[in-house]
């Protein structure tokens, strides 16, 4: 009796150590092909939206739908994303994906407002859920 109940004992923990095993697994699992969705649309998008703050910046005046303020705001967007992406990179290099998805998230949400902001499109899947465009 003693051995069958230390048997069910045992097989109750490396069950549970299997679920365990098996949740974290998934879970890296989404996490990696979340961070890999944000690898391939961030860099892009501070890409296009820098380029667009270069032409504005040249420009004699920027587009009516665009204040100065706006602009300067963007700018700045633009500045303290560059910052995160890197710390998101970081983390992910480090094997940190948890800390690189939520700070590579919350690049990419900054982004997307400043690209709505200065009127661009902004590429499928990358829409924030808040996105009013």
């Amino acid at each position: 009796m003693k051995k069958t109940i230390f048997s069910l004992a045992v097989i109750l923990f490396v069950s549970s150590m299997m679920l365990i095993s098996c949740s974290k697994a998934k879970e890296t699992a989404e996490l990696t092909a979340k961070w890999t969705i944000l690898s391939a649309g961030v860099p892009k998008m501070v890409e296009a939206i820098q380029s667009r703050v270069d032409i504005l910046s040249k420009s004699k005046k920027l587009p009516a739908s665009i204040t100065a303020e706006k602009f300067t705001e963007v700018k700045s967007v633009l500045a303290a994303v560059k910052e995160d992406w890197n710390k998101a990179q970081e983390s992910f290099k480090a094997g940190k994906i948890n800390d690189a998805v939520a700070v590579g998230t919350a690049a990419k949400d900054k982004i997307v407002k400043a690209m709505e902001t200065l009127g661009m499109t902004v590429p499928a899947g990358m829409k924030s859920e808040n996105s009013t465009k």
